[in-house]
Parts: C-alpha cells; sequence; structure tokens
C-alpha cells in the first residue's frame, strides 16, 4: 500500500477534469503529452500539472481565477463579494448589465467544476457561499498572474 498525498489527489482530480472536457484524439494526446514529463512526485512537479487545468481555461474564466491572487492565503472569500469584485473589475463582460452576476454565478462553478477554486460553505439549496484556494493552486495563481503580467499582490 502507498500513501497519496493531497497534492497528487488534486492533480489527478484535475487531469480528470480536463478528460471529461474533450474526448478528441488530438485534445487526449495534447493532455498525456503534457503529463507524460512531468510525473507527479513532489509539490513542484504538480504545479506543472496543475497549470494545465488552467491552461485550457477560456480566458474570461482565467481572469476570474488570477483575481483570487488578491486574497490572503487560508481566506474564505465570499461568494457574492467576490462576484460583485469579478463585474466591478470588469471581468464580467457578456450579458447586459442586469444579468452580469447570474453569468458571474456561473463563471464561479465553471471554476469549480475544474477544482480551481474549492467551496467553503454552501447554502442549503447548493448556493456557494464561500470559496478559496488550495494550498498549491495558491501558488499557481500568482505564477501564471506574472506570467501574464495580469497584477502584482504586495505580501509581508
Amino acid at each position: 500500500m502507498f500513501a497519496i498525498h493531497s497534492w497528487q489527489l488534486l492533480a489527478i482530480v484535475i487531469v480528470a477534469g480536463l478528460l471529461s472536457q474533450n474526448r478528441t484524439q488530438e485534445y487526449l494526446k495534447n493532455i498525456a503529452d503534457s503529463i507524460k514529463t512531468n510525473v507527479c512526485t513532489d509539490p513542484e512537479q504538480c504545479l506543472d500539472i496543475l497549470a494545465l487545468s488552467y491552461n485550457y481555461l477560456p480566458h474570461h474564466l482565467k481572469d476570474c481565477f488570477l483575481y483570487m491572487e488578491a486574497f490572503p492565503e487560508d481566506c474564505e472569500i465570499e461568494a457574492r463579494k467576490m462576484i460583485q469584485i469579478w463585474i466591478a473589475k470588469d471581468l464580467i463582460v457578456h450579458g447586459s448589465s442586469k444579468n452580469l452576476a447570474g453569468i458571474a454565478k456561473v463563471f464561479l462553478e465553471n471554476l469549480i467544476d475544474k477544482s480551481l477554486v474549492m467551496v467553503g460553505k454552501s447554502s442549503s439549496r447548493g448556493t456557494v457561499k464561500t470559496c478559496g484556494l488550495q494550498d498549491l493552486l495558491l501558488e499557481l495563481c500568482p505564477r501564471e498572474a506574472q506570467k501574464e503580467n495580469f497584477m502584482s499582490v504586495l505580501k509581508e
């Protein structure tokens, strides 16, 4: 029997999510080629596998994910507040102003479905109340934000 670390489990979940999105032979070959060279033996190598899920996101979801870097580590983010910030920062540009909050909720649900965002608390109806990033994704977020010149967060 062997022990599996939480970061390895997260990598498995993310790869499974990627494989479920698109089953064309070319897509599956790209995923296989990407993970073939990144055997997940330590958290640093695992970041490259986690980055696959980020790399295959549509641009509008990448921006929403990257904006989560602005929040402190181990912070439970109120979903409603996150959605309001995304709207205020013009990260939600699809649709009319009347349905921006609904679109932002769908964006958040998409990030959750792709295992990039974790649900902290949810209502009895299943609505996300709080969310956050898993520790390794807290490392991925600033790395990708820096690559994309998205934002810089000063941390003490």
